[in-house]
């Protein structure tokens, strides 16, 4: 799925600080070439047919055309996320002869492990840039010169075996679950000819989650999406058409993962409506 990223349209780029949020994701691609650092913790990326596992110091890109999704982030995960649109990247790359960067969807690994002092720089320097958004001009000059320093420690990092291979069977299971996420174990299993228990292994090993688990994110993601289109439906009904079972199961499941409940995720949502449309009025009367 293509995802648009919003940022301001006079800005490069962006970089921000991401702690796990227990908010459900979606497997999705975007135009931008975008660099993730890890701080701290563990997590997997699942891509087009691999899945990576990061750690503290890992430096992965991710391409345009490369869908991507991250899963199973231990409680104390934090990473810096940079994106920059094309233009940067084609001016930044072409004079630093960096061509792997203008990829759409290479097939080669690109992850590596940064050495602390090599971590640290760069942590610094994005840092540094966040109190400059302000200021586009700087920033941009400063998007620029992070995304050259990025690729040079890269380059000079420690190299680690490729991206895991997902078995075929694993990656119909993931297509079939976003697809057609209701499909009970046995059939799902049937489609991807391996018994439900062999599967099962196979999915965990290789995704870091259940299926239960993946499932359970997709139908919070559907959710999501429901709850902030049609703000007029309950909350039983958005559950149920999202894939749960019943209210008690949703409502136990979103409040673990979420960490609030969905009253109060709902009530987040309106609240936030209602402040954009005061700042859209208050710039209209200006």
């Amino acid at each position: 799925m293509k995802e648009t990223l919003s940022f301001p349209a006079q800005l490069d780029g962006t970089l921000w600080l991401y702690r796990r949020s227990g908010v459900p994701r979606f497997m999705h691609r975007h135009d931008e070439l975008e660099l993730n650092l890890v701080l701290a913790g563990t997590a997997t990326y699942l891509l087009r047919g691999r899945s990576y596992r990061l750690t503290e110091g890992s430096l992965v890109w991710l391409f345009p055309e490369q869908d991507h999704l991250l899963v199973n982030e231990s409680p104390d995960y934090a990473m810096w996320i940079g994106v920059f649109r094309p233009p940067l990247v084609h001016r930044v790359c072409n004079e630093l002869s960096a061509h792997p960067l203008q990829a759409a969807a290479p097939q080669e690994s690109f992850c590596r492990n940064l050495s602390f002092p090599q971590r640290e720089r760069l942590e610094n320097l994005f840092e540094e840039l966040t109190h400059h958004d302000n200021d586009s001009p700087l920033y941009n000059l400063g998007l620029g010169f992070a995304l050259a320093l990025a690729w040079r420690l890269y380059l000079e990092a420690e190299k680690r075996p490729p991206g895991t291979r997902l078995p075929p069977s694993v990656e119909q299971a993931l297509r079939l679950l976003r697809d057609k996420e209701a499909l009970p174990l046995s059939v799902l299993a049937k489609r991807c000819y391996q018994s439900p228990s062999h599967l099962s292994r196979l999915f965990h090993k290789h995704v870091g989650m259940t299926i239960a688990d993946y499932r359970n994110q997709q139908r919070l993601l559907r959710f999501r999406r429901l709850c902030i289109s049609h703000p007029d439906r309950s909350l039983l009904e958005l559950a149920l058409e999202a894939g749960f079972g019943s209210y008690a199961q949703f409502h136990r499941i979103f409040t673990k993962e979420i960490g609030i409940s969905p009253r109060r995720y709902r009530k987040n949502i309106e609240e936030g409506a209602s402040i954009a449309a005061r700042v859209e009025s208050e710039t209209v009367q200006k």
